[in-house]
């Protein structure tokens, strides 16, 4: 099927030349009703609104899309001499009609690879939409439900297209993980420009679009994401609404615009920004201090879960990206969130996370910064602050794990608010690898946990930190009860710089508190700590 458009430039642009030629009104009004909400009424004494010259109607159509679009309030072409001249063969009237034309476009589009001979996306929206597949052809899509259907297109010769897209859903799946749009796994897509949001835009009644993955998986899309891609989507987000959106697009270049979100606000989700930005390695620059800003309210399960991990481009955070977040710990919610991110650079800054105040949560902090060897300084003592109550399990496992860069002593009470027993692996990893953090391990940085031992509740807690200094009595709350599955594995293991005494609770070894313990409770603890002040009395089984 032609589309229309391509005749109304052909009539409209030539209209000199060939005044009095008909105008398909019906389309110039549908297509000004779903690209900018405005109705312009039509003229009821028509009787063939599909192929009529009715100028009046055009006319006013440009003065509303320009006074929508520019705030032009000067225009007034529908009450002048030319509203009624239905063959008006003027340069005023050829002049109105290209400044109308010149914004009816296709709000979204991507080129695609030089090779590519078949494209295909998914999409599960209802609503008209109209696609040029770039060679000539171009389609409508009439979406009566919301089900999640394949549209491709397969060309006569292997080239560069540039696919373009329009229209404007009406509703969207209640699916958790279903997009409105999606573009996975697909190898053709080069590069991007406009916006999705236009075409799939936050509802009247506040229904929100999903882009589960919209450009997931896609090693050949290069250039820079577009800072209006969501423009149009506003107010509270969805469930998984940004999950995975970007992942493995790893040719992305450019900052992260600062604005991409910028109509979110309210409270977080589940699995809101879940995998975003993973493994997008070519992006570069700080991330953006305002790219969350809108988001105002209690922390949700998953909600920046992987969200960085593995921008090894990123080069900083820019500022407390997730100030506005508060209330009480969610799992997950920061597990992995900057994983991987070997090029920031910088100190952690102070509130990064925002405010918390409540229990802590499974994996809360699982890896959040692992691996961000370019960080430098010291850990903000107010990073955890409010988190409160009963371990969780693996609630820090691997949150520094890897930071080589840190350098300053860890603040003595980074953990002060926890108070319970201990809990499986709860910091199992914790700062393993932190080779350059420096001073001794402070007094009272566990001790308000206490009770009966969990298994690999401090496995490689502090596994290779050579430029640790020392253990001081008291980093232990009164933790008792029998021996339990690699719960001191390898805890302090090749701290060369170690000096002084072992740990101990109360001043008594650890040790001696279980002389049972075997290697698979404690094995190499203390291996190669050769500078211990005990180190010929503590056990084998331990070192």
């Amino acid at each position: 099927m032609k589309w229309v458009l391509g005749i109304i430039f052909g009539v409209l642009c030539s209209f000199s030349a060939y005044a009095g030629l008909a105008v398909n009104v019906d389309y110039i009004h549908s297509l000004i009703q779903r690209k900018w909400d405005v109705t312009v009424p039509l003229n009821d004494a028509l009787t063939d609104t599909s192929m009529v010259a009715n100028m009046e109607y055009l006319l006013r159509a440009v003065d509303v899309a320009n006074y929508k679009l520019n705030g032009w309030v000067t225009t007034n072409y529908a009450e002048s001499e030319y509203a009624t001249n239905a063959a008006a063969d003027t340069v005023a009237t050829q002049l109105a009609v290209d400044n109308l034309i010149k914004f009816i476009g296709f709000p979204f589009s991507l080129t695609t690879t030089d090779t590519t001979e078949y494209f295909q996306f998914t999409m599960s929206a209802k609503g008209t939409f109209y696609v040029n597949w770039g060679d000539g052809n171009e389609e409508v899509i009439e979406r009566s439900d919301t089900n999640e259907t394949t549209y491709e297109h397969t060309y006569a010769t292997a080239g560069e297209y540039k696919i373009e897209l329009d229209g404007k859903a009406t509703a969207y799946s209640n699916g958790s993980t279903t997009p409105a749009i999606s573009f996975n796994n697909n190898q053709n897509v080069a590069k991007i420009s406009g916006s999705l949001g236009i075409i799939f835009p936050t509802l009247a009644n506040g229904t929100q679009p999903k882009f589960y993955y919209t450009f997931g998986n896609l090693p050949n899309l290069g250039g820079a994401i577009p800072p209006s891609l969501f423009t149009g989507i506003n107010g509270k987000p969805t469930k998984n609404m940004f999950y995975g959106t970007f992942f493995g697009a790893s040719n992305l270049t450019g900052q992260i615009p600062e604005k991409l979100f910028a109509g979110i606000k309210g409270d977080p989700m589940e699995g809101l920004f879940y995998r975003t930005f993973e493994n997008c390695s070519g992006l570069g620059g700080d991330i953006p201090a305002g790219l969350f800003a809108g988001l105002d309210g209690a922390p949700a399960r998953d909600m920046f879960h992987a969200t960085f991990s593995g921008c090894v481009g990123l080069t900083g955070f820019g500022g407390a990206l997730f100030a506005g977040i508060s209330g009480a710990p969610a799992q997950r919610m920061y597990n992995a969130t900057f994983s991987g991110c070997s090029g920031l650079t910088g100190s952690i800054p102070s509130g990064l996370f925002g405010v918390f105040n409540g229990v802590a949560q499974e994996l809360m902090f699982g890896n959040t910064f692992y691996s961000c060897s370019g960080l430098t300084g010291g850990i903000p003592a107010n990073l955890f602050a409010g988190v409160t109550g009963q371990p969780a399990k693996r609630m820090f496992e691997g949150t520094f794990n890897m930071c080589s860069g840190l350098t300053e002593s860890i603040p003595a009470d980074l953990f002060a608010g926890l108070d319970g027993t201990p809990m499986e692996k709860m910091f199992y990893n914790t700062f393993a690898g932190c080779s350059s953090l420096s001073g001794d391990v402070p007094s009272g940085l566990f001790a308000n946990i206490s009770g009966a031992v969990a298994p690999q509740m401090f496995a490689r807690t502090f596994y290779n930190c050579s430029s640790l200094t020392g253990i001081q009595d008291g980093v232990f709350g009164a933790l008792t009860g029998g021996a339990q599955n690699q719960m001191f594995m390898e805890m302090f293991y090749r701290n060369y710089a170690l000096r002084g005494p072992s740990a101990r609770i109360g001043g008594q070894y650890l040790y001696e508190i279980w002389p049972d313990a075997t290697s698979s409770h404690v094995g190499k603890m203390y291996s190669d700590d050769t500078g211990l002040s005990d180190w010929i009395s503590i056990p084998s089984a331990w070192k």
